[in-house]
């Protein structure tokens, strides 16, 4: 944790006065510093990168960032009891997995694990872990065009490297899960997006081999593709469960579905943002989809059912899917580009969001 600047302590300090929820700073992540040199001319420092994403396993014991160039890796950190004592353990490294200091002194609950390096070439853009329960499986999207998939081995207490996805041309942006895991989706700058098939141990047709098949290249957006993101499909579209929405620098979002295996473009949603969509996220329900854009505006758009669809909007062609609709747009929800977006969970408050721009 870090000191709290007076301000800020006497601002929370208010809002706790007034029965003001507020959000509190607990941990500040910093890799780990490297040395150049032997002896008394040995120069100690930090590496410098961005930190281009984060996020949690699904049982909160795992956090995971992606960092860019110069020295592009994954860093993986794991929650430890706040009561327990952390031994110092040797430093380990091999070209996956770089065992971290565990020191005495540190109060803090989470403890550098491992740093994934040696494999991308490239930035990191974009991790997601898988949501199955029975592995612990990691999904990395890179600028060097290629995916990769890390899974936990227990009896070692390392993330190896197990599966390169191949095929996007170019920089690959963000990868994303389905509910199930029993999909993995991936996008890129050459304006296409994949579904991938997985074949996960503990999952509906799974194996130990852990096997990756592309079942589908979507083609449509006609700018880079800047975020993906499966959501139930509720009988809408389709005869699939599930339809994956895409954003793009082409200034749209387009709904994907899939009829008797085949995947196809359902609904394009234009004319909302006049810049580039970096960030989608969907309600816990599926019901709604809020989009952040380089105009610096968040749009909310509510999902309709064909019925509705024919009732509410008749000036429409009749068809078989649903249909999107901008129900709100915050025209200035930032000063500049808005880059990430979230939803809260149901448990977290009905309709809250999250969204953080280059302001």
């Amino acid at each position: 944790s870090v000191p709290a600047v007076a301000s800020s302590s006497k601002k929370q300090q208010q809002q706790q006065q007034a029965g003001v929820p507020s959000l509190v700073q607990t941990q500040v992540f910093v890799p780990p510093s490297k040395s150049i040199g032997v002896g008394k001319d040995a120069l100690r420092y930090t590496p410098q990168s961005p930190a281009w994403h984060c996020t949690f396993s699904r049982n909160g014991e795992w956090l995971a960032a992606c960092f860019g160039a110069p020295a592009s890796c994954i860093r993986i950190w794991k929650q430890q009891p706040s009561s327990s004592t952390q031994q110092q353990q040797p430093e380990a490294t091999t070209t996956t997995t770089t065992k971290s200091h565990h020191s005495k002194e540190s109060a803090s609950s989470w403890v550098l694990h491992s740093t994934l390096d040696g494999i991308h070439e490239r930035t990191i853009r974009c991790v997601a872990f898988c949501p199955l329960s029975s592995s612990c499986i990691l999904a990395a999207a890179s600028f060097d065009a290629t995916v990769t998939i890390w899974e936990y081995n227990q009896e070692t207490d390392q993330w190896d490297c197990t599966t390169q996805l191949e095929g996007h041309e170019n920089e690959v942006k963000y990868v994303a899960w389905n509910a199930t895991g029993s999909l993995l989706a991936t996008c890129g700058r050459d304006k296409t997006v994949w579904i991938w098939e997985t074949f996960l141990e503990g999952s509906i047709g799974g194996s130990t081999d852990n096997e990756f098949e592309c079942i589908a290249v979507l083609n449509g957006h006609e700018g880079d593709v800047k975020c993906v993101k499966f959501a139930p499909s509720h009988g809408i579209w389709g005869d699939g469960d599930e339809i994956v929405v895409s954003a793009s620098y082409d200034d749209s979002v387009k709904i994907w579905a899939e009829d008797a295996g085949d995947w196809y473009c359902a609904y394009s949603i234009q004319d909302i943002h006049k810049d580039t969509i970096w960030s989608l996220a969907l309600s816990p329900g599926g019901g709604r989809l809020v989009t952040a854009s380089a105009d610096g505006s968040l749009a909310i758009l509510k999902s309709y059912t064909p019925t509705e669809r024919k009732e509410l909007f008749p000036e429409l062609p009749d068809g078989t899917n649903g249909i999107w609709k901008c129900v709100g747009l915050l025209e200035e929800a930032h000063m500049s580009t808005v880059y990430c977006i979230d939803y809260a969970p149901a448990r977290a408050g009905h309709g809250r969001m999250v969204s953080s721009g280059g302001d």
